[in-house]
């Protein structure tokens, strides 16, 4: 192999490579640029100036201007808290408690992060419509069949993700999004 085949070689294949693993990064995160908790991710420092490439380029590609972790937080869940992704024909029950904000919305979103929908027109729980028990904790499902209390329908759509924005956090929340106290998502019966 002559000296210019092999320089072209590497260079497509580090091109490549750079690009692809920018690619994974950009949309899924890596250690260090996002917090997770279990199944639910988030990236700190979104909206911030100390906002790292990676950070800035994943709402860009998104189309998205995020707040500050001062004003607002978002984390997103892709599977249940066991690490399987949602199946439409399964039943889902999130365990919350009081979290550290003003003010929450825990949404479900179908593919392409769009509202999915459905005949009873609900997505969505927020800190004041959803039920609690008298703890201050809360349940909410998600399954094809209607329920009593908090209960966002599914459809037969894959791709479903959580959305939990937590806007106005307070005590050590606000300085360290990792002592939030994310809700649990349990798989429940499958038909």
């Amino acid at each position: 192999m002559t000296p210019l085949v092999r320089f072209t070689v590497f260079a497509l294949v580090g091109t490549a490579g750079g690009y692809f693993s920018a690619q994974s990064i950009i949309s899924d995160g890596i250690s260090g640029l996002t917090l997770e908790k279990g199944p639910w991710t988030a990236w700190s420092e979104a909206g911030t100036p100390d906002s790292d490439p990676y950070t800035k380029a994943h709402f860009a590609v998104k189309g998205i201007l995020p707040l500050s972790k001062f004003e607002a937080i978002t984390f997103h869940a892709n599977s249940d808290s066991s690490g399987g992704l949602f199946q439409p024909e399964c039943d889902y029950l999130i365990e919350g408690v009081r979290m550290p904000a003003r003010a929450w919305t825990l949404s479900l979103t179908g593919p392409g992060g769009k509202f999915e929908a459905n005949p009873s027109q609900r997505y969505s729980f927020n800190s004041e419509n959803v039920v609690r028990r008298s703890n201050e904790s809360f349940t909410i499902v998600l399954s094809q069949t209607a329920r009593p209390g908090n209960w966002i329908p599914m459809t037969n759509a894959t791709g479903y993700s959580l959305q939990l924005d937590l806007f106005n956090t307070f005590g050590n929340a606000r300085n360290d999004p990792s002592t939030i106290p994310v809700p649990i998502i349990k798989k429940g019966t499958c038909r």
